[in-house]
C-alpha cells in the first residue's frame, strides 16, 4: 500500500480485503509497464494524459500524476480506457 507515508507499507491483508475497506467503487485497476497490476484511488490522480513527450517510454498506454504537483510521471499500459475518460 502507498498512501500517507512515503514509502510502500507491507499489510497481511488481501488486495480483496483492503478494497472492501476502502471502497471498491473508489479504485481501479491499472497495469504497470513492468507487466503488474496496481489498483489507484481515483482521488490520488491529479492528472492524466495519452501522452508525455518528456517521458518518452514507447510502451506506455498513458500517464498518471499523483497528488496537486506531482513530480514525475507513471507509465500505465492501458490506452483505450482513458482515451474514453478524457475529452476529445
Amino acid at each position: 500500500m502507498l498512501g500517507i507515508f512515503a514509502n510502500l507499507m507491507p499489510v497481511k491483508e488481501s488486495v480483496d480485503d483492503v478494497l472492501k475497506l476502502a471502497g471498491r467503487d473508489q479504485f481501479v485497476q491499472f497495469t504497470l509497464l513492468s507487466g503488474d497490476k496496481v489498483w489507484m484511488r481515483a482521488s490520488a490522480i491529479g492528472w492524466l494524459s495519452r501522452e508525455y513527450p518528456a517521458a518518452a517510454n514507447p510502451g506506455a498506454g498513458s500517464y498518471f500524476g499523483f497528488g496537486l504537483a506531482p513530480g514525475r510521471p507513471t507509465a500505465v499500459k492501458e490506452r483505450k480506457a482513458i482515451e474514453q475518460a478524457l475529452p476529445n
